[in-house]
């Protein structure tokens, strides 16, 4: 009884603590989907999405309320976000296929363009580089983490982890995972994997 008593009174002090500062919520456009905000506060990204035509990934910078959209008439995602607003996630990139087809591909988006995440070098070990996203991203924007795709034969998701652009593992896993949460540090990653 005594824990009990204990625990009722510190969930009274938190209450009240949180009743004098009020919750912030954030108030979006119709159709956004705040995905992550940045640890400092300053920045949010997510997704304009309305379920009927493409995504856009989107900054929103919260001080100023000026939104970029990271894309205009081909599919992006943005999944996090750092404190100096540099973004993760995905877009389309005409630039791999042979024929110019579009190839959804991971990438950092900065300096007002996205840059892509290289996929190359571990078709040694059976990723064949068909797609990829990028799910979150260090406080240093050095470490991204997310998925690889493998070729069209079986189109599974490989757990992935970028180092300064390049891809630097594919994580363990027997048959998909996808990478979802980073350290602020980027030495752990958390997902899924099976």
């Amino acid at each position: 009884m005594k824990k009990l008593s204990i625990l009722f009174a510190a969930l009274l002090v938190t209450m009240s603590a949180v009743a004098e500062k009020g919750a912030m919520f954030l108030t979006s456009p119709a159709a956004f989907q705040v995905m992550s905000l940045s640890p400092n506060g300053k920045w949010a990204c997510g997704i304009l999405g309305d379920g009927y035509s493409i995504n856009q990934g989107l900054l929103w910078n919260l001080e100023t309320s000026e939104i970029t959209y990271l894309s205009t008439t081909d599919e992006s995602t943005a999944f996090a976000v750092t404190d100096e607003g540099v973004v993760c996630g995905g877009y389309t990139d005409y630039t791999l296929h042979p024929a110019g087809l579009g190839v959804y591909v991971a990438g950092i988006y900065k300096d007002g363009e996205w840059h892509r995440l290289d996929n190359s070098g571990f078709e040694d070990e059976g990723v064949l580089m068909y797609g990829s996203e990028a799910s979150a991203i260090s406080a240093d924007g050095r470490v991204v983490v997310g998925y690889v795709q493998n070729g069209p034969s079986d189109s599974k998701l490989a757990p992935a982890r970028w180092v300064d652009g390049k891809l630097d593992a594919i994580l363990p896993y027997e048959k998909a995972g996808v990478c979802y949460a980073i350290t602020r540090d980027g030495s752990k990653a958390a997902g899924w994997a099976y």
